[in-house]
């Protein structure tokens, strides 16, 4: 099993964003990917 590191999935999250997103949209995005990332970590 391979631990996918917190670039890698900030990279793929990128690759599968529109060519027109807004850097708000993309804040946005990854905000949402660590708070994800918090609650896994934290058993919940």
């Amino acid at each position: 099993m391979t631990t996918t590191t917190v670039k890698q999935k900030i990279m793929k999250a990128l690759e599968e964003m529109p060519q027109d997103v807004t850097f708000s949209e993309v804040m946005e995005y990854l905000y949402f990917l660590y708070k994800v990332e918090q609650g896994h970590s934290s058993g919940g």
